[in-house]
C-alpha cells in the first residue's frame, strides 16, 4: 500500500514538473530578446565583438570588448546562426527568433533543476518520490519575471542568458562528481575520454568571462582547504610541513589535477581580462568600489521579498539542523559553513573586477548568481533532508511553511507579456515595410537596450533581421523618444 502511494505520489509530483517546465517555455517565449544580439551574431569591425572572435585565446594586440569572452560570444554566434533558421521550417522568422530564445533558456533551467535534484537526492533514479521532492522544492527559484531582477538566474535577456546562465550551468556540470565524490562519498570513475572531456570543459569555460574563472579560483582553494582541514584532524600531532607532505602524497590525484588547471586556467583569463576596453575602473578607484558595495547589497537584498525569503528559510534549517545529530545533517551544517565562506569572499574580490556604467554599485543579479545558486542549492538540499527526516509533527508543521513559501514564489512569477508582444509588434512593423526606413513608436526597445534616434544606430540590428529573414531588405529604423 505505502509503494502505491509513493508511486502516485511520484507521478504528481513528475506531472506538476512537466507542468512547471511547459509554463516555464511560454514565458521565456513571452520574454523581450533584450539587446547586444546583433552585435553579436553579426560581427562588425566597428565593434568589439569582432575582435574577441578573432582571437579566441585574447591574445589580440592593444584593447578591445571582452578579450576573455570568447566562447560565450561563439557559443550565442553559433546557436543563432543555426536555430532560428532550422525553426523557419514550422515557424514564421519573428516567431523562430522568440522560439529558439525559449528553447534555450528552458534548457538550461531544465539541467540546472536535474543536476541539483540528482545531487540532492544522490541518485541517478529520475522516477523516485525522493528526486520529484527535490524538483518540487528548486523549481519554483527558478524566476523568470517576479523576482528575476534580484535573484534570477535564467535572465530575460538571451545574451545574458548565453554569458552567465549557461556557463555556470556548464560548471555545475564539471563539479558534480567532486561534489559527489566530496559530500555522498560516491565513487566517481573517469574515463580517458571523459579526462580529455573535462579538460576541454575548463577551457571553455575558464574564456567565458571572468565569473566562471572567479568561481573556480574559489570553489578549488575551498575544497582543498576543506580536504586538508579533515587531513589535519585525521593526524593532529604531525608537524604543519609533514602534515602538507602526507597530504600531498594522500590526496586524489585527478580530484588534484582537475583544480590545479582550474585555477591556471583561471589565472591566464583574469589575466586576459585586464586587457578589457570596457573597463574603466581607474575612473572609480577601488576604495570608492568597495563603498558602494553596501548599497548594491542592500538593493539586491531589501528590493523584493525573494532573497529575503529565501535567507529566512536557510536560517530556519539551519536551527533544525543544529537540532538533529546524523551524520547527515552534520554534512549539511558544514556545508552552510563553506557556502557562507565562498559568498563573503566572492562579495570582497567583486571591487577587484573593475566598474561598469551599467552596474554601479558593483553588485547586482547578475554577478550574484553564483551566489544565489548556492543558496537555492542549499535551500533544496536541507529542506529535502528536513521534510524526510523530521519527527511526524514536525514533519507537518515545516511541509506546510515550505509550502507557503514555494506557492509565494510560484505566484510572483506570473506572465507579463506586454514587453515582448511590445517588441514583436515593432518586428511585424518592420517586416511590413516597404522603405528603406522606418521610424516606429517609443512604447518599448526592439532586441536592444535602448531606442535609437538615429537610423545609422540601427545598422547592425538592421542586418541582423534581414539576415534572419524578418525583413526582405534592410531595413534602418529610428523612433525618436526624446
Amino acid at each position: 500500500m505505502l509503494n502505491r502511494i509513493k508511486k502516485y505520489l511520484t507521478l504528481l509530483f513528475l506531472i506538476l514538473f512537466l507542468v512547471d517546465l511547459i509554463y516555464s517555455f511560454n514565458i521565456h517565449y513571452h520574454t523581450p530578446i533584450g539587446g547586444d544580439l546583433a552585435e553579436i551574431v553579426n560581427p562588425n569591425p566597428n565593434k568589439g565583438s569582432y575582435y574577441v572572435l578573432q582571437h579566441p585565446f585574447g591574445l589580440g594586440e592593444g584593447k578591445y570588448q571582452n578579450p576573455n569572452r570568447f566562447f560565450a560570444h561563439w557559443t550565442t554566434l553559433k546557436y543563432f546562426k543555426v536555430v532560428p533558421l532550422f525553426l523557419q521550417q514550422f515557424f514564421s522568422p519573428i516567431e523562430s527568433l522568440y522560439i529558439a530564445a525559449a528553447i534555450a533558456k528552458t534548457l538550461i533551467q531544465l539541467t540546472f533543476v536535474i543536476l541539483f535534484s540528482l545531487l540532492i537526492n544522490n541518485s541517478k533514479k529520475l522516477f523516485s518520490i525522493e528526486f520529484a521532492l527535490a524538483v518540487i522544492l528548486i523549481f519554483p527559484l527558478f524566476q523568470s519575471f517576479g523576482y528575476n531582477r534580484y535573484m534570477g538566474i535564467i535572465d530575460q535577456s538571451i545574451v545574458y542568458s548565453f554569458f552567465y546562465a549557461l556557463p555556470l550551468c556548464l560548471t555545475l556540470v564539471l563539479f558534480s562528481p567532486i561534489f559527489k565524490k566530496l559530500f555522498h562519498a560516491s565513487r566517481v570513475k573517469i574515463s580517458s575520454a571523459g579526462k580529455t572531456l573535462t579538460l576541454l570543459l575548463i577551457l571553455y569555460l575558464s574564456l567565458n568571462g571572468p565569473l566562471i574563472p572567479a568561481v573556480f579560483l574559489l570553489v578549488s582553494v575551498l575544497i582543498i582547504a576543506n580536504l586538508f582541514n579533515s587531513h589535519l584532524k585525521k593526524s593532529p600531532n604531525l608537524s604543519l610541513p609533514n602534515q602538507i607532505k602526507t597530504f600531498l602524497i594522500a590526496i586524489d590525484r585527478t580530484l588534484f589535477f582537475t583544480l590545479l588547471i582550474c585555477c591556471l586556467f583561471s589565472l591566464y583569463s583574469l589575466y586576459i581580462g585586464t586587457f578589457n576596453s570596457q573597463n574603466i575602473g581607474g575612473k572609480v578607484q577601488l576604495v570608492e568600489r568597495f563603498q558602494r558595495l553596501p548599497t548594491g547589497l542592500l538593493n539586491l537584498i531589501g528590493g523584493k521579498l525573494g532573497l529575503p525569503i529565501l535567507i529566512g528559510m536557510l536560517v530556519i534549517n539551519y536551527q533544525l539542523l543544529r537540532t538533529n545529530v546524523t551524520k547527515q545533517a552534520k554534512k549539511i551544517k558544514g556545508l552552510f559553513i563553506w557556502i557562507s565562506i565562498f559568498s563573503i569572499a566572492y562579495i570582497l574580490l567583486l571591487p577587484f573586477g573593475g566598474y561598469r556604467l551599467y552596474r554601479i554599485n558593483i553588485i547586482r543579479y547578475d554577478t550574484a548568481m553564483p551566489i544565489i545558486l548556492c543558496l537555492i542549492f542549499l535551500f533544496g538540499l536541507s529542506s529535502h533532508y528536513l521534510i524526510i527526516n523530521l519527527t511526524k509533527k514536525s514533519k507537518v508543521i515545516y511541509t506546510l511553511v515550505t509550502g507557503t513559501v514555494l506557492l509565494i514564489f510560484t505566484n510572483a512569477d506570473r506572465l507579463k507579456e506586454d514587453k515582448s508582444l511590445c517588441e514583436k509588434n515593432l518586428l511585424h512593423e518592420l517586416a511590413a515595410c516597404e522603405e528603406d526606413q522606418l521610424i516606429l513608436n517609443c512604447n518599448c526597445t526592439l532586441v536592444e537596450w535602448n531606442t535609437f534616434n538615429d537610423y545609422a544606430q540601427s545598422e547592425l540590428n538592421a542586418t541582423f533581421f534581414y539576415n534572419l529573414g524578418i525583413t526582405s531588405k534592410k531595413v534602418l529604423y529610428k523612433q525618436n523618444c526624446d
